[in-house]
């Protein structure tokens, strides 16, 4: 070996065997070092020799020799099934305690020096699992009514046995047995019982199951007794005598002409809703002990139709109650009691029709109905119970209010909670109103008249008598003109008396005709000084600057025209039109007959007859 030194371009350069001796030797001196302060891995501490299982059936005693430089041991175990765990342990044994006899473990160990460097793993030992005592054999069960005495064969190494029972709808329960025999007693003879048994160890640990067995009810429950139903219109209660030692019952029922059905009750008592009470039905019950062994059946008991009160109208003079007809009966009966007296009272006579009229009955008092059908056999039902007050009818007005409505009001009727209002128009009818209120405005009327209202008290079932009705001659302020000629036209040949009793006295009645027609027009009769003297009229109207003398202005339709002299003012008319110089005029009172026969009639003059003083502008 040796030093090369080289001077290239002025600078020094390492030959190549020198730099490999130099690698070589510092790769030396850094293992030199290293061996120093590591142990080598031959130093590494062994696994422990002599590692064995001592076991019984819920200890583990393990031991293993002693490792020369350990100072503890890394113990592990393990439950089949489970993940590893592990314990220190200083000494060169250790023992587990409640171990499960039946399950299978795993062990190994390692030893540990002073300075926490663990050694090599032994082998894995195994504890194996003890086999499960078997399941009792030949496990019979002798039963009589209220005892079963349960017997099996004994079975090796069992300390005792589980004995489980269960009634049939129960939770399983269960009792420690010393013997391989045991007696239940105050078993109910109408349930079905379950039984099971597995043996125990000295540690208490459980075999295997037995098979299950069962024992049988050895007796039906008897029938339920007094089944009942009361029906009431669209319900049926049922109720029947309790069973003793019955769990629940099974209620059948079935409507004429379908199939049966059946519903669990648990109680003594239901009730069915929604049922057609024109329909015969058929009722049938048991009681169940468990669902394997139910009881014996009832008698079937029938419910037939039941009549169900209908509307309950009021008349002039009497009320009318009717109801559904129940098929199968051959008559009813009508009970009823009032509010003046608590005690019921059957109708004179049983009846045939689904009708029945109570005459002449009180204002105000109210009726409680109830119908009984009596079907052959004189088997009966009974309708629920309904009430119906007696209604007078109301007696009511209408008045014009503002903006083309009308108000229609009414008397307070006794008994009546609210009132039900209608309206006609072209024959159609509307109910317009219902409520509690004596009074309505309607503001749903915009065509021409007539208009008719009738209004008639209720309360609850009770409807009451209608009032009369009166024609309203509704006029829109725009259609006035056409309806005051239109109303014209419909009045020829009418005698005075209907508007002298309308307008309040017989006096001059062309004056009463004509404000008559103006104010089925709507037309305010005190904003054209109306009067039922023409002269006082006439002057009314040039005080409010309507009037008009003749030639000074052309009429039209709906206008006053007066009659006579300018001094001696004698008869007034509307007009109803004016065409080629002739105007057309409706007046009462104009036929030439005497006062109380003269008649309503339509006549024309020259706009230049000096027979017309003037006229009366009416603005529409």
């Amino acid at each position: 070996m040796y030093w090369e030194f080289l001077t290239d371009r002025g600078g020094i350069k390492i030959n190549k065997r020198i730099s490999l001796l130099l690698v070589t030797v510092s790769a030396v001196l850094c293992l030199l070092v290293v061996g120093m302060f590591s142990p080598s891995a031959a130093s590494k501490l062994p696994s422990p020799a002599n590692f064995t299982l001592n076991t019984v059936d819920n200890t583990v005693e393990i031991s293993w020799g002693e490792v020369d430089n350990a100072s503890s041991y890394e113990l592990f175990f393990q439950k089949e099934g489970t993940t590893w765990q592990s314990v220190v342990v200083e000494g060169a044994k250790h023992t587990f305690t409640d171990v499960s006899p039946y399950d299978t473990y795993f062990f190994q160990i390692r030893a540990i020096d002073a300075e926490k460097n663990y050694g090599y793993f032994s082998s894995v030992k195994t504890r194996q699992a003890k086999a499960l005592l078997t399941s009792p054999r030949n496990f019979k069960a002798n039963t009589v009514d209220d005892t079963v005495e349960i017997t099996w064969d004994e079975v090796d190494d069992a300390d005792k046995y589980e004995l489980f029972y269960q009634q049939a709808g129960t939770g399983w329960h269960s009792v420690i047995v010393e013997s391989t025999a045991h007696t239940f007693t105050d078993v109910s003879p109408y349930y079905t019982y379950f039984f099971q048994i597995r043996a125990l160890d000295k540690n208490g640990y459980p075999g295997y199951y037995s098979s299950v067995n069962k024992r049988a009810a050895t007796q039906k429950l008897p029938s339920p007794k007094n089944l009942s139903a009361k029906t009431n219109d669209s319900t049926v209660s049922l109720t029947w005598d309790e069973v003793s030692e019955a769990r629940n019952y099974e209620l059948f029922y079935l409507q004429a002409g379908t199939g049966w059905h059946s519903v669990i009750v648990n109680g003594t008592s239901h009730t069915l809703k929604n049922i057609n009470p024109q329909s015969t039905y058929y009722f049938q019950i048991r009681a169940v002990a468990d669902k394997e062994n139910p009881g014996y059946y009832s008698p079937v008991t029938k419910r037939l139709p039941t009549p169900s009160v209908g509307a309950l109208r009021n008349f002039s003079n009497f009320i009318n109650i009717n109801w559904t007809s129940a098929p199968g009966a051959r008559m009813y009966y009508l009970w009823y009691k009032t509010s003046l007296s608590d005690k019921w009272v059957c109708a004179p006579k049983p009846t045939a029709n689904t009708y029945w009229n109570i005459s002449n009955p009180k204002s105000g008092v109210v009726f409680d109905v109830e119908i009984h059908a009596v079907f052959p056999n004189n088997d009966y039902t009974v309708s629920s119970v309904k009430s119906v007050t007696r209604l007078e009818a109301p007696t009511y007005g209408v008045n014009y209010s503002q903006n083309d409505r009308f108000n229609i009001h009414w008397n307070k009727v006794s008994g009546a909670d609210k009132y039900e209002l209608v309206r006609f128009y072209n024959n159609k009818s509307q109910r317009i109103y219902t409520g509690s209120n004596t009074y309505f405005e309607d503001n749903g009327i915009s065509a021409i008249g007539p208009y008719y209202y009738q209004v008639r008290a209720l309360n609850g079932n009770s409807q009451g008598v209608w009032s009369s009705y009166v024609p309203v001659h509704y006029v829109p302020k725009k259609l006035a003109q056409q309806k005051i000629v239109e109303l014209a036209h419909m009045q020829y040949g009418n005698k005075g008396d209907k508007y002298w009793k309308a307008m309040w006295k017989p006096d001059q009645w062309c004056a009463m005709y004509a404000g008559w027609l103006l104010r089925e027009a709507r037309v305010d009769l005190g904003k054209y000084g109306w009067h039922v003297n023409v002269g006082v009229w006439a002057d009314n109207l040039k005080a409010k600057k309507q009037w008009h003398d003749r030639g000074k202005y052309t009429p039209k339709a709906g206008d006053i025209i007066i009659f006579g002299r300018p001094d001696f003012r004698t008869h007034v008319g509307i007009v109803t039109g004016v065409k080629n110089g002739i105007v057309y005029t409706s007046e009462g009172n104009a036929t030439g007959e005497e006062y109380f026969n003269s008649r309503v009639t339509e006549k024309s003059y020259s706009l230049n007859s000096s027979y017309i003083v003037g006229y009366g502008s009416v603005a529409y």
